[in-house]
């Protein structure tokens, strides 16, 4: 009894056995079956993998590329910024500078036409002071002129005065002879005929000797009274000379004065 239940349990057990044999084969067919599966997915996996990889790469070398595109492009906006700012102050600094330029410019004007009418002024004053100066000294000149020429007149009166006294003083000696021969002649006729001749001769000659003194005495006074008549007028028509000449150059002083400065250069 014992071994026949013995041999119903092994029995049981290899139905058991086989029955799990063909669950595990079939188990392991389909295991092979997703393992095949699995590996073909594996090998797809694995080329998407590559593929993505390769992708991957490529995607890294264009955002490469585009990161320096980028770069590039914030590099030039970052120029294209600073230049906007630097024009941006250049602009301002310009405008600075042009209404600085302006109100020196306005400044510069309102300086040269306040210079300007100050120069006018101080040249209008000059001229009229040197105008009155000019008078001045032409009145003076004139002054000295009409002296000179008042000098003049007296040596020329002087000498009038001076030939009428010797015509006077020659008529006066030939008075007083006149009247000593008269004197003489009847004595002599009477008392003294013998010296007659010789108190004429003697007549003659204190007559002449009074004429020579006289003349001479003329002559020299003359002959100074004219030399010194010369020389007043040799030395007056000198000065009058000098003053004409004096107020000729003051007269083209004041002239060039009064010319405009356009034509002053022609001179």
């Amino acid at each position: 009894m014992a071994t026949s239940g013995n041999s119903i349990r092994t029995a049981v057990d290899l139905d058991n056995l086989i029955k799990e044999y063909t669950y595990f084969e079939k188990v392991m067919r389909h295991t092979a079956q997703e393992n095949s599966c699995l590996e073909k997915e594996v090998r797809s996996l694995n080329k998407q993998l590559q593929s993505s990889q390769e992708a991957e790469k490529l995607s890294i070398e264009e955002a490469g590329k585009f990161k320096a595109m980028v770069d590039n492009l914030q590099r030039i906006l970052l120029q294209r910024c600073d230049k906007e700012e630097e024009n941006a102050e250049l602009k301002s600094h310009l405008t600075a500078v042009t209404e600085k330029t302006a109100r020196l410019e306005q400044e510069h004007k309102t300086e040269l036409s306040e210079a300007l009418k100050n120069h006018k002024q101080e040249i209008q004053r000059v001229r009229q002071e040197e105008v009155q100066q000019n008078r001045k000294v032409i009145t003076t000149l004139e002054k000295s002129l009409q002296g000179k020429e008042s000098q003049i007149q007296q040596l020329e009166k002087q000498l009038a005065d001076m030939s009428h006294l010797h015509q006077t003083e020659i008529v006066k000696l030939r008075l007083e002879a006149y009247s000593c021969v008269k004197k003489l002649v009847p004595f002599s006729i009477l008392y003294l005929p013998w010296q007659f001749d010789e108190k004429i001769l003697k007549l003659q000659r204190e007559r002449n000797n009074a004429k020579a003194q006289a003349g001479q005495s003329f002559n020299a006074n003359t002959d100074i009274f004219r030399k010194k008549l010369q020389f007043a007028k040799a030395e007056a028509q000198k000065e009058i000379n000098s003053l004409k000449s004096q107020v000729a150059e003051l007269e083209r002083k004041l002239t060039m004065r009064q010319m405009p400065a356009s034509k002053r250069k022609l001179f």
